[in-house]
């Protein structure tokens, strides 16, 4: 069954006053609390996703231990100072910078004096996203032997495709300063935005490599494009704490052959965003009343058997044969044997020894009348079940819009007040009468350009437009604008338990003002979230008694039980 609340009853229909459903109100809040407890027990932390270099390989070690693992900011990417064996200069070391410029080191467990770090960095703050990551690596054309041992496999180079923070393609090579994969010799810049030409001019220095049919060594690429979300601008979101590796010691050296970016996601920030400017929760709940309307108890069985035999088979064959010799006068004649005897015995015993264990067990279940039973039953009764919530918000701007005009019809203004993510936005939309408006209470603008509001209501000033106010629960700002002999004042509120903006005409003189709520999207929702609650029980109870309303909201408290 399916279970929707919204937060407006008719948004269409209300346009002066909004009509903010309780039950829905309610619901998102024990949601919202549930999700936030459980959160709280992995320190609001959860793993989102890794990025491996090479897929195949095992990571084993950890850069640091989990539990000291913070954000991590950029990468240096350390490389042989010298060529090895096969003429190429492979990673040795690899250094991550964090918070208060901490610094952790992976690699360089034997001399570092053979170490050089790149001129490039992997800026992780840098991107967004990563779509892309390209590892050149090189091996022996030999599987076997001490030589391969040796060497093994060592990375030679890196591209990182991506988006950076104005939303741009975007991409860093990195590479040794020296031989003929360094950006240098590869005549391409290490940093841009489209990567085909860096991409190209690799896999020609690639098949240069590999030309030579003497070569013990070749080189080759693998590209891992599962992606890895990073954070915005705002710090909100994924973000890379950790790194996973492999090393290994050649002849006098250690190399890195493999790692990985381990990324988690602020789970308490995650959900504050996805309950924000909410609209709508469906639960698509795989349950159903018991469709008997009696009580039932099921018993579910399971039984196995095994039997062990043996058989023991022993024959015996005795034979016995007689008879009389044929007799013969000379050549005149001969007669065959008169008489001749055969007896043959068999003895044959067989014994068969079997022992056989059986093992039975069951299960009984006793459904009430009334309850809830998962959509498989009785047919697989012990099934996990999974219930999945949908977050709709609107797909367009949200929020008042304030219509001005003088006794005489004459227009004056359109005044927007929008509900953003974490902020209040007013735009003037147009200002044919020429009216000045100035704004009260918005207290001092903090440095990311939003005035925490609820100041002084008294104190009316001009205000660069549009501006920003936070959210808060209660008054935020009063607003007045003067045409003419005409002029208006409104108060503006928030309410944050509603997600709703609030207004009160203060007074108007010779001038008539609406104030609509409005959706430049014509309130169309989308889901853009949702979440999965497994349920490991084949019924339970929940109130069946008042009207529909009340058992459908009875039954999504039962489930929202189960976060």
């Amino acid at each position: 069954m399916i279970i929707t609340y919204s937060r407006l009853t008719d948004p269409q229909a209300n346009q002066q006053v909004e009509q903010v459903n309780a039950d829905f109100v309610g619901i998102r809040q024990m949601l919202q609390t549930g999700l936030q407890d459980t959160a709280a027990l992995s320190d609001n932390q959860a793993h989102a996703q890794n990025l491996t270099a090479l897929r195949r390989r095992a990571c084993p070690r950890t850069m640091v231990a989990p539990e000291l693992a913070a954000q991590l900011k950029t990468i240096a990417f350390g490389f042989k100072k010298n060529k090895d064996p096969a003429g190429v200069y492979p990673l040795r070391a690899m250094e991550a910078t964090g918070a208060n410029n901490s610094k952790f080191m992976i690699g360089l467990e034997t001399e570092n004096s053979d170490v050089v770090f790149g001129a490039q960095s992997l800026d992780l703050m840098g991107f967004i996203e990563i779509t892309e990551f390209r590892t050149y690596y090189c091996t022996t054309r030999k599987s076997e032997g001490k030589v391969q041992d040796r060497y093994g496999t060592r990375l030679v180079a890196f591209l990182v495709i991506g988006r950076n923070q104005q939303n741009e393609d975007s991409y860093v090579y990195l590479a040794s300063g020296s031989g003929a994969f360094s950006s240098t010799a590869l005549a391409v810049p290490a940093v841009g935005q489209d990567p085909t030409q860096m991409i190209t001019a690799v896999e020609r220095a690639i098949s240069t490599f590999n030309a030579p049919r003497n070569n013990d060594y070749y080189m080759f690429w693998e590209i891992n494009d599962a992606g890895l979300q990073l954070s915005a601008a705002d710090g909100k979101g994924n973000r890379v704490v950790n790194i996973r590796y492999s090393s290994f010691v050649g002849k006098t050296r250690s190399y890195l052959d493999n790692f990985s970016l381990i990324s988690v996601v602020d789970t308490k920030t995650m959900i504050s965003g996805m309950f924000e400017n909410l609209e709508g929760l469906s639960f698509q709940i795989p349950f159903k009343k018991n469709p008997s309307g009696l009580p039932m108890t099921c018993t579910f069985g399971h039984g196995e058997s095994r039997k062990n035999g043996t058989i023991d088979i022993f024959q015996k064959t005795k034979s016995k044969q007689y008879s009389i010799p044929q007799v013969g006068i000379g050549d005149l004649f001969t007669i065959g044997s008169p008489f001749s005897y055969t007896k043959q015995t068999m003895e044959s015993y067989q014994n068969e020894l079997a022992v056989t264990t059986e093992k039975t067990d069951s299960v009984q279940l006793t459904v009430p009348a009334e309850c809830y039973v998962a959509n498989s039953f009785p047919a697989t009764p012990l099934a996990d079940t999974t219930t999945v919530i949908q977050f709709s918000y609107f797909t367009g701007d949200y929020g008042l819009r304030l219509t001005s005009e003088k006794a005489n019809s004459d227009p004056v203004s359109e005044i927007n007040v929008l509900r953003k993510i974490s902020y209040i936005e007013l735009a003037v939309e147009d200002n044919t009468g020429n009216a000045v408006i100035t704004v009260a209470g918005l207290g001092n603008i903090g440095n990311d350009g939003v005035y925490p509001g609820g100041a002084d209501l008294g104190q009316f000033q001009e205000i660069q437009l549009p501006f920003r106010i936070a959210k808060q629960t209660g008054t935020l700002f009063a607003l007045k604008q003067v045409a003419g002999g005409s002029s208006c004042q409104y108060t503006f509120s928030y309410s944050e338990q509603n997600e709703a903006i609030t207004y009160n005409q203060d007074n108007t003189n010779e001038m008539n003002c609406t104030c609509d709520y409005v959706s430049s999207n014509d309130f169309r929702t989308s889901s853009n979230f949702s979440i999965s609650i497994p349920i490991s029980t084949p019924a339970f109870l929940s109130s069946m008694e008042g009207e529909q309303a009340q058992i459908d909201k009875a039954l999504t408290e039962t489930i929202i039980g189960f976060v």
